[in-house]
């Protein structure tokens, strides 16, 4: 088994794109300060697992309906999102 890690960051200053890879990010998209990570899998190929990390700025919103969201396909399971920390005290 196989898998493919992305990384996602939510971008406030691209037309009709809402997050972009990490790695593409310019300073001009302005990324959010990521407070949360919600995670996806991809399990549409049978030897690849697609792991997909989205940085957010807001809490999303849980669509978990026992193991696949409502209006998700049967092959994109939300695994679900967690607070990111900072370091911070």
């Amino acid at each position: 088994m196989k898998y493919e890690t992305f990384t996602f960051i939510e971008v406030m200053n691209e037309p009709d794109i809402w997050a972009v890879d990490i790695l593409d990010c310019k300073k001009e998209m302005q990324p959010v300060t990521p407070k949360f990570a919600m995670i996806h899998n991809d399990v549409s190929k049978k030897d690849v697992i697609h792991v997909d990390c989205t940085l957010l700025d807001l809490k999303p919103d849980k669509i978990i309906d026992g193991v696949n969201g409502a209006g998700i396909v049967d092959t994109f399971i939300q695994v679900g999102f967690w607070k990111v920390k900072t370091g911070t005290k």
